[in-house]
């Protein structure tokens, strides 16, 4: 087993990272800096380079109220990068 975490520094992966060296579970944790999940070739390279078995997505666009001004941003982050993910995990 072996688990990409995406969003690093949220609390939800903050959450996620301590439950796997709890349990002794490998893990990979990525940053926005790190890897651009709004960038399909930069996915592909994760999963071709790491291997991952699980992926656990805690990124996302989360400012509410600048949602309704940057609704593309948001849209991208919260359901193109989504699907991305979902298609190449399969």
């Amino acid at each position: 087993m072996k688990v990409w975490i995406i969003g690093k520094w949220g609390m939800l992966a903050s959450a996620m990272r301590r439950k796997c060296e709890e349990n002794g579970i490998p893990y990979v944790a990525t940053s926005r800096k790190e890897v651009d999940i709004e960038n399909e070739a930069a996915i592909r390279a994760q999963f071709e380079t790491l291997h991952f078995t699980h992926v656990v997505n805690c990124s996302g666009y989360t400012a509410v109220d600048q949602a309704e001004e940057e609704a593309e941003k948001a849209h991208a982050l919260n359901a193109e990068a989504v699907a991305i993910l979902a298609k190449l995990a399969q």
